[in-house]
């Protein structure tokens, strides 16, 4: 049997509420669990201080991955939440929306 991660969304109607805070700081405290986390804002905020992390520590300080998706892309998205049910590498998906 595949288990399936346990999928998180961070939404809100109004701007500045602090969705990508929390995700982010969520997903950096969570220890001894395989996180990643989608960044579905369309500033993607996330995946901008990803790289400004990796450009200052190098790629071996990344405790989860991120991954940039359009949140109006029906189809990419439908497609993500298939291959994250059958993924049994991730046990936690937090998505940024």
């Amino acid at each position: 049997m595949i288990q399936t991660p346990v999928i998180v969304t961070f939404a809100n109607q109004k701007g500045g509420v602090g969705k990508t805070t929390l995700a982010h700081v969520i997903a950096t405290e969570t220890k001894g669990v395989r996180v990643a986390v989608i960044d579905c804002d369309f500033q993607h905020s996330i995946v901008k201080c990803r790289k400004a992390d990796i450009r200052k520590y190098g790629e071996e300080h990344t405790p989860y991955d991120v991954l940039s998706y359009e949140a109006n892309d029906k189809k990419a998205m439908t497609d993500l939440m298939e291959k994250l049910h059958n993924d049994p590498s991730i046990d936690v998906v937090l998505m940024d929306s």
